[in-house]
């Protein structure tokens, strides 16, 4: 089972990458529940959730993750998704707030 609390921030996410994703344009919220954002409601917490309001800031945040070797998912509307009642020890990346963008070419 994943630690709870802040202490699942603590492990898996460096402090340096916790302020860089906060500087990009968008909504980041720590240690936050899963379920809501899947059709079937359930799941444990994710350690961070970001939501990028620009395709660039989509962008950094991918390529901040893979720099400090921190595991993300892009998470879309939610369908078909299930994640574990234990968490996800990383960086979810929910692209609501992209509606309408095109992103060609490799990320």
């Amino acid at each position: 089972m994943l630690p709870e609390g802040g202490e699942l921030l603590r492990r898996v996410i460096p402090s340096r990458l916790v302020s860089e994703l906060s500087d990009l344009p968008g909504e980041i919220r720590f240690d936050v529940s899963l379920a809501p954002r899947t059709t079937i409601g359930v799941g444990g917490k994710g350690a961070c959730l970001i939501v990028p309001r620009t395709v660039d800031a989509l962008v950094e945040a991918i390529r901040l993750c893979r720099q400090c070797g921190v595991r993300y998912i892009l998470l879309g509307a939610g369908s078909n998704l299930l994640f574990s009642d234990h968490g996800y020890p990383g960086v979810v990346i929910a692209t609501e707030g992209l509606s309408g963008s095109v992103i060609e070419g490799r990320v």
